[in-house]
């Protein structure tokens, strides 16, 4: 967002500057000036940004190693398909494969003291994927697709009402979750949650 009006600035720069020095009126000196002075502002905030974004990206990947719970980390939300799975995996290897960290200047970049920490942790998705693919391969093979998206969706639909339960403080007609762990939650994220967990209910039916 940044090079854009860096690079805008740039441009007028250039043009102003080409003229003929002799024949600049003061307000093409004035711009001039206006213009090496937001090149500079502007270099400044870029520099804070890229520092602040690095930043984020350090702590996601230091979360995400430490974390017990790496899969809902990398894999949430991730529909359990053999095509979904490999699609996440993708997605995942943009940002945390060795050859994209190794580009500078990118988004996606990581210095010589941290690429050993992105590297962990591409290994990490490759063992979250193949053991999830591994999972998926002997839920077919034993009860078979259909029987094991039907399983599926039934448990998300409790969960769904378990919510919806929550929201009018139920807890007694609570069938998955426990009190203790939602009753913190506010009413509108409840709702939410209870919303998240149909729209999974039907994707999951739609993979029938």
């Amino acid at each position: 967002m940044v090079n854009n009006p860096i690079n805008e600035s740039l441009i007028d720069l250039d043009e102003s500057q080409t003229s003929d020095t002799n024949k600049r009126s003061e307000d093409q000196t004035s711009r001039i000036k206006e213009n090496k002075k937001l090149i500079s502002s502007l270099n400044i905030l870029k520099s804070l940004a890229v520092k602040a974004a690095y930043s984020k990206r350090l702590t996601f990947i230091y979360h995400a190693l430490n974390s017990p719970n790496k899969k809902e980390i990398l894999f949430s939300n991730t529909q359990f398909t053999e095509e979904e799975i490999n699609k996440r995996f993708r997605e995942l290897a943009l940002y945390f494969h060795s050859d994209k960290m190794n580009r500078p200047n990118t988004s996606i970049w990581l210095q010589e003291t941290h690429k050993n920490l992105g590297t962990e942790l591409f290994f990490v998705i490759i063992e979250f994927k193949d053991n999830l693919l591994n999972d998926l391969k002997k839920i077919l093979q034993n009860e078979g697709y259909l029987t094991f998206h039907e399983k599926n969706a039934n448990k998300l639909w409790k969960i769904a009402i378990d919510y919806r339960n929550a929201v009018k403080e139920q807890w007694s007609k609570l069938r998955l979750l426990r009190k203790e762990d939602i009753e913190e939650i506010p009413s509108e994220k409840l709702k939410s949650l209870s919303s998240i967990s149909i729209s999974r209910i039907l994707s999951s039916l739609q993979d029938c």
